[in-house]
């Protein structure tokens, strides 16, 4: 979150206010001498623009631990009922709200059936905004103070426009103007981003990631997909494609094979139906057989493992990773691939690699979490919602 350089001298001030709070809301508690060390500015400055981001209502004195012993200096926080921001994640078959606060916590979260497959967008869109209505009213929010929705997609977007460029068996979807539609019917700044950037942007604000530089951010739910967070930001590529590690070839023989026919929860049932001749089963069902001592569930898993291990060697092999974070419901069953994943990874990578891999902890409202951080992370940008007015929400 990082603000935008000033392009004359007009805009320093401005610059001072965003650079001022962004190192606030990185680091609190933290106090003017720490903010003058970390944000190049003087004593004066940072006196100055603290004022005005009080008197502002965006941040707030801090407690400090050893108050009443002696001298501290004043310490800084944001002010986390300042401003909200909230998050869709618009998947095939849930669709979760959030919204959360300045400083980034949940202040309340809804889940519901998707219409998805079977509506058209318009009613699709429709749903979505009935669901944002139904989270700022059963919140309370007082008018006034959200920065506007951000909403999270299974497929491919036009970051930049809003715009989905197309969704997996869903032609319908071809370049919906998804942030027009939203906002026709709900007058509030709209953002739109793939699912796995969404992710990056929680964990790069909230989760895993947090103050890393470099890390590769993959989430396992009902698509595998990744977000890169490179030298502290998201990095997007062209046409917004980067990161649909799913996509990625582990084999050209007998044919391309793609690392989502092998790592992914349909790939698991699919293979536990074909094992066992059952007509139907889920995750959970083969989790729990798994970790019950069962040894064809086991070995599914163990499966999946090894090949995850080569995928995620061949990225770190790319990027140089600090860490590695897993995500979405597969991940949760970790200690059944763990063992594998870490063997065949410790062959492809070479010694000299220094990361780890974490799990997220984030849990399944991670995409929406960081759909609403598409907004938050404009703001202490831009300053726009910040320090510019925020439109009341209409019912």
């Amino acid at each position: 979150m990082k603000p935008d350089k000033p392009a004359g001298h007009g805009e320093m001030r401005r610059h001072n206010l965003l650079l001022v709070l962004s190192n606030i809301g990185g680091h609190w508690p933290i106090s003017k001498p720490e903010l003058a060390e970390m944000t190049g500015l003087s004593w004066g400055a940072v006196a100055s623009t603290t004022e005005e981001l009080l008197k502002r209502g965006l941040v707030q004195a801090a407690k400090t631990p050893l108050e009443g012993l002696g001298r501290n200096p004043a310490l800084f926080r944001l002010r986390k009922d300042a401003r909200y921001s909230l998050g869709i994640d618009l998947g095939f078959s849930d669709v979760r709200g959030v919204l959360i606060d300045l400083e980034g916590s949940t202040v309340d979260s809804l889940v519901e059936n998707s219409p998805l497959g079977s509506a058209s967008p318009e009613e699709t869109i429709k749903h979505c905004c009935a669901m944002a209505r139904k989270i700022v009213r059963k919140s309370k929010l007082p008018n006034g103070k959200l920065l506007g929705i951000g909403i999270g997609i299974p497929g491919s977007a036009d970051h930049e426009k809003g715009i989905c460029l197309g969704l997996p068996n869903l032609p319908r979807w071809t370049n919906v103007p998804v942030a027009k539609l939203v906002a026709s019917q709900l007058p509030l700044p709209v953002m739109l981003d793939r699912r796995g950037n969404c992710v990056a942007y929680a964990e790069r604000h909230y989760g895993a990631a947090l103050r890393l530089d470099h890390a590769i951010c993959v989430s396992m739910g009902e698509e595998l997909t990744a977000g890169f967070i490179l030298n502290g930001v998201v990095y997007r590529g062209l046409g917004n494609s980067a990161g649909e590690i799913g996509q990625m070839a582990m084999t050209s023989e007998p044919h391309v094979a793609r690392l989502v026919e092998r790592v992914s929860i349909e790939w698991l049932t699919s293979a536990w139906k074909q094992i066992t001749g059952q007509a139907t089963a889920t995750l959970d069902e083969i989790h729990e057989l798994a970790m019950a001592g069962n040894a064809k569930a086991e070995e599914l898993f163990e499966e999946l493992g090894s090949i995850l291990g080569v995928a995620l060697g061949n990225l770190v092999s790319l990027l140089s990773p600090q860490r590695i974070v897993l995500g979405g419901r597969l991940a949760n069953s970790r200690p059944l691939f763990e063992k594998a994943m870490r063997e065949s990874l410790a062959k492809v990578v070479g010694r000299a690699a220094q990361f780890d891999v974490q799990t997220s902890q984030l849990g399944e409202m991670d995409v929406a979490k960081g759909a609403a951080a598409l907004l938050m992370d404009r703001a202490f940008s831009t300053g726009e919602g910040l320090l510019t007015n925020v439109r009341a929400v209409t019912e």
